[in-house]
């Protein structure tokens, strides 16, 4: 899934653990902060420094979307002509077993020169193995300091969810909205699309934290309302738009509205839904190291954050929530940390993808990026 704006940080302050907020800067931040000039000139210099290395930049995003990252790179490309953003998206456990692999040959066979992954372990595994070049983006003082390596290795690009999706065509009485509300007799028999908890650790961790939330009766009864099992976390939308499922809360969504959507998004009220950070970072053997710079600090700036990743809330203190949205720290049936410790743990991980496939059954289908949409 490739998918890419909270209340003045002083009244965010308050709710927050003095390791978050430590060394961010203290008081409200205006509409559009002063310091946003500043982050548009360092831009322009570091654009100067790509155009002389030759422009391009190659990323290996994580997602499940064919295509996904398009309109990304057109955006980049956009705002610096002459750069060239080479940007394959895949699924992470993919992504970063390939990037191993390339680690371990050694000399010129790394491919990319930044990615951005759910496998959220791997970046403190690849500093310490001296494969991650130090550098702090421009928007690496403004992220939250859960989100970032301390020194500067590596830090999140941006915030993914999962919470309720719902045809535009079910009345508003009738969508669900809380994890009991699945449980309707309206929802059987493939009413209801999910992707594999076994296939994706985000969506094992949401539905881990559903079981411990909701006990492991509201699960076999979930499982006992036939529910459509897919590959890929952007895959329950087209079925949902093409009217073969009607409710899916293992999906992203738009927390902002978007006209002519036969799918829309609710955020439960009590039940847990699955929130965290993509992490990113740049390869000490980057070939093309100016441009990767300029890509990251432009995907971490206020502007981007603000202006082109409207759907979501951004791991930056000073940018605000969609309209309506309390900022994802206020939010108290997520956790916007548990993912990443959970992720830490593969044993724990392998134990709970053991589990699901108890109930469920193995995985079966072709990998979502290899799925044609109408």
């Amino acid at each position: 899934m490739v998918h890419f704006s909270f209340a003045l940080f002083a009244a965010t302050a308050a709710i927050l653990p003095f390791a978050l907020v430590h060394s961010l800067p203290s008081g409200p931040v205006p509409s559009v902060p002063s310091y946003v000039k500043l982050e548009e000139a360092e831009l322009q210099r570091l654009y100067k420094d790509a155009l002389k290395e030759g422009g391009l930049v190659t990323v290996f995003a994580g997602g499940d979307l064919p295509n996904g990252a398009a309109d990304l790179a057109k955006a980049f490309e956009t705002k610096f002509p002459g750069t060239k953003l080479n940007i394959t998206v895949d699924l992470s456990k993919y992504h970063d077993e390939l990037i191993d692999k390339q680690l371990a040959m050694g000399g010129d066979a790394l491919e990319p020169d930044v990615t951005h992954l759910q496998t959220v372990q791997d970046f403190p595994r690849w500093k310490s193995e001296g494969a991650l070049m130090q550098y702090k983006p421009i928007g690496f003082k403004y992220t939250y300091n859960p989100y970032k390596d301390p020194e500067g290795y590596y830090w999140a690009t941006n915030i993914y969810y999962f919470t309720n999706l719902v045809s535009t065509s079910l009345p508003e009485a009738q969508r669900p909205i809380e994890a009991v509300d699945y449980l309707k007799p309206e929802f059987k028999d493939g009413k209801i699309i999910y992707a594999y908890p076994h296939d994706d650790d985000a969506v094992l961790y949401q539905f881990m934290r559903l079981i411990k939330q909701n006990g492991q009766d509201w699960f076999k009864a979930y499982l006992a309302q036939k529910p459509l099992a897919v590959r890929g976390t952007t895959t329950p939308v087209y079925y949902i738009n093409n009217g073969t499922s009607t409710v899916s809360f293992t999906t992203a969504g738009s927390l902002k509205p978007i006209p002519g959507e036969k799918a829309t998004t609710i955020v439960p009220k009590t039940t847990f839904f699955q929130s965290w950070a993509q992490t990113g970072a740049i390869f000490k053997k980057a070939k093309h190291p100016a441009t990767a710079k300029l890509y990251v600090s432009w995907l971490t700036s206020y502007d981007v954050q603000k202006n082109l990743m409207t759907d979501t809330w951004s791991q930056r203190v000073d940018v605000p929530p969609p309209a309506g949205m309390k900022h994802i720290w206020q939010v108290k049936n997520t956790d916007p940390l548990g993912f990443r410790d959970y992720m830490m743990d593969r044993a724990q991980v392998e134990k709970d993808k053991a589990f699901m496939e108890k109930f469920i059954g193995p995985v079966v289908g072709a990998s979502p990026l290899d799925l044609e949409y109408s």
